[in-house]
């Protein structure tokens, strides 16, 4: 059988190589397999480790949304305290919380497009 550059090459050659090379990957996958042992943990275990997890997590949300509540009021008690006693000062963050904004957006979209 002839190749691209004219050579002759036996067919039967590259076949025999070609399943040895196979036979040669397949024992060490083989030997990867049989040296590594792993372990399923026993369901017991797991089902108490995953009840465990739902616990832990339901605590964090419940504390989470105690203090999102707690800011959240803290922050309607201060925007109606500056409104209703110091409304210069109120117009004054809100003209500032725009700046920042503004600046904010602009210098994000120039990360963006040099990204």
């Amino acid at each position: 059988m002839a190749d691209q550059n004219g050579n002759l090459q036996d067919s039967g050659l590259l076949d025999e190589q070609m399943v040895q090379t196979m036979l040669q990957i397949n024992e060490g996958l083989e030997q990867l397999d049989e040296s590594e042992y792993i372990e399923t943990p026993d369901q017991e275990w797991f089902e108490q480790f995953v009840a465990s997890e739902k616990e832990h997590l339901k605590r964090k949300f419940f504390k989470d949304i105690a203090l999102f509540l707690i800011v959240a009021c803290l922050i309607i008690a201060a925007i109606l305290f500056s409104i209703l006693e110091m409304p210069v000062v109120f117009f004054m963050l809100q003209g500032a919380s725009v700046v920042f904004l503004l600046f904010y957006t602009v210098r994000t979209g120039k990360r963006v497009a040099e990204g």
